[in-house]
């Protein structure tokens, strides 16, 4: 997920990517982007091509492991990356460099798939909107997180703290 120029002083747009392996959470970032994006197309275009990569380097891991057939989807709430990304070259999005345009390849050589995903089920939400309570624990247990009252056994133990 993308928010367009996010940044009421740069007018930089942020990008959040969370990659998963079934129910597991692998990573999960949020990052500036760097370019100047004219449109909320292209910011989250950006962060698909981001993703994109984020999922090829974890396909790398898992073959260095032994796994050899994990399949590659990217998952987006935006129709317009979703679209860039199936054809060959950027269309009637200008401004594009074409470092950017490498997924476009991987998608049709079918090393990745784009998928869409409706923006109540968009994990990336977390790192680039405001969200309510209910939303960010539905999100937070989507990755596999939860919270638990105390401390961890394996901690530490604090000045003063007894068995």
């Amino acid at each position: 997920d993308a928010d367009h120029a996010g940044c009421p002083i740069t007018r930089q747009s942020t990008m959040c990517i969370a990659v998963m392996s079934g129910l597991h959470s692998i990573r999960m970032s949020s990052n500036t982007i760097k370019d100047l994006c004219l449109s909320v197309g292209k910011s989250e275009y950006f962060g698909t091509v981001k993703g994109g990569a984020c999922a090829i380097g974890a396909r790398s891991i898992y073959e260095d492991l032994g796994a050899h057939d994990k399949e590659l989807e990217i998952r987006t709430d935006s129709t317009t990356a979703k679209s860039v990304c199936e054809r060959r070259g950027h269309g009637t999005m200008r401004h594009i460099a074409t470092r950017f345009l490498w997924i476009q390849q991987k998608v049709a050589q079918k090393v990745l798939s784009i998928k869409k995903e409706g923006a109540k089920h968009n994990i990336a939400d977390l790192g680039t909107k405001h969200l309510d309570e209910a939303t960010v624990l539905k999100f937070l247990t989507m990755l596999g997180c939860e919270f638990r009252e105390g401390r961890s056994k394996g901690a530490p133990k604090l000045h003063g703290e007894t068995a």
